[in-house]
């Protein structure tokens, strides 16, 4: 039987958390091993039990069993290895303004424009989004004029939350000017807005043709729907999911994964107004759960694979109806979020039932523990839509 635990990293205190569920008086001795990567838990007449740390501690770093035990379960802190590579680089990049810079997203405009400039006369006809069904070149690179990132969708919430002093009303530096003046824009001609998520464009620059079979627009070669959606300044908002993207060296096209909306959302949320709470609703639906993103950028690992998830955001939350009536009768400040969602493995968090210890879930008896993190490529992640029971494979 599998022993219950979790480690998170937390780069901004240099510090590993761990918990580990295990009666103490059944422990010899616990401490990591030479090389820091594990905890190594020690019994009389057992085989020891090694619990993998998201990054080095101190080698033979011994922790007193009966200091950190209660109502049997163990929770302490471990200290960074002060030489590790992977320490030192994540605490300078997981800050809250390095993980939502626009060049921190998938498919970002710096990322997409390196892409074209890999055109050249061989591949000309060949790179650029491709249709994720049939794939067929729908928006070929050799046709972009310009690629731009999208400011936060966010902005002009911002702008009134940070006011310093009263906004003038009804001259041109007005709030009212100012949000009618930026508040409206559009693509050029065969450009590209990229969004974290999403890409702004005008459909007729390329080939996306309108749609035949209930969708708004579709692959004109598979007649696959794309999904679209129109935003604030009513231009047509189409989902990285709809395409896989091609570079210059002609590899295997990419996908972009759906979870990441999520993710995106919050993470912009948080940066442009500094909020924390949010009441969460799916779209046509009755189904909504509060979230408080209690910290981001941690690299945790636990009992559920052992494996070492990255750049996580930790969020507490609450689903049951009693509850969130009564967090919305609260003072807290919270944003109000309402998710289109297409596919409901789009929001995605650790399950709390198999990635926690039972006994971190009574250190917080009022809200549940979750994770939305980025499936890395080097394996696949099981997880567990946030909405209901259907587990989920990331690969």
């Amino acid at each position: 039987m599998t022993t219950p635990f979790f480690a998170e990293f937390l780069p901004r205190l240099k510090t590993v958390s761990v918990c580990v569920e295990y009666p103490s008086d059944e422990i010899t001795s616990l401490q990591t091993d030479k090389d820091g990567a594990n905890v190594v838990l020690k019994r009389s007449n057992q085989a020891d039990i090694l619990f993998r740390l998201p990054v080095r501690s101190i080698s033979s770093f011994e922790i007193d069993v009966k200091s950190v035990s209660k109502d049997g379960y163990m929770a302490f802190k471990l200290p960074v290895c002060p030489n590790d590579s992977i320490v030192e680089s994540a605490e300078r990049s997981r800050t809250l303004d390095s993980l939502t810079t626009k060049d921190a997203f998938l498919w970002s405009a710096k990322e997409l424009r390196a892409v074209k400039s890999e055109i050249s006369e061989e591949n000309t006809s060949q790179i650029g989004f491709l249709c994720a069904k049939c794939k067929e070149l729908l928006i070929p690179f050799s046709r972009v004029r310009r690629i731009d990132a999208m400011p936060s969708e966010f902005w002009s919430e911002m702008m009134e939350f940070w006011h310093c002093e009263r906004p003038e009303t009804g001259g041109p530096n007005s709030y009212e000017t100012v949000r009618e003046r930026f508040g409206s824009f559009h693509p050029r001609k065969c450009s590209l807005i990229v969004g974290s998520y999403y890409l702004v464009l005008n459909a007729g620059d390329f080939h996306i043709l309108p749609g035949a079979n209930g969708g708004k627009y579709e692959c004109p070669f598979c007649h696959t729907s794309l999904e679209s959606s129109l935003d604030s300044s009513s231009n047509d908002r189409f989902p990285k999911w709809n395409f896989l993207l091609r570079n210059g060296k002609l590899e295997d096209a990419m996908s972009f994964p759906p979870y990441l909306y999520p993710f995106s959302v919050l993470m912009d949320n948080i940066s442009s107004s500094a909020i924390r709470f949010f009441d969460v609703h799916l779209q046509n639906s009755d189904t909504s759960i509060v979230v408080w993103c209690f910290n981001f950028g941690l690299d945790v690992t636990s009992a559920q694979n052992g494996r070492i998830m990255h750049n996580c955001l930790k969020i507490f939350y609450q689903d049951a109806k009693a509850a969130i009536d009564a967090f919305k009768g609260t003072r807290i400040i919270h944003s109000t979020l309402r998710l289109s969602l297409s596919r409901m493995h789009t929001i995605v968090y650790i399950n709390s039932s198999q990635s926690q210890t039972q006994a971190y879930q009574r250190l917080n008896r009022h809200l549940k523990t979750g994770r939305l993190h980025i499936c890395q490529k080097d394996g696949s992640r099981t997880i567990r839509n946030m909405f209901g029971d259907t587990d989920t494979t990331c690969t």
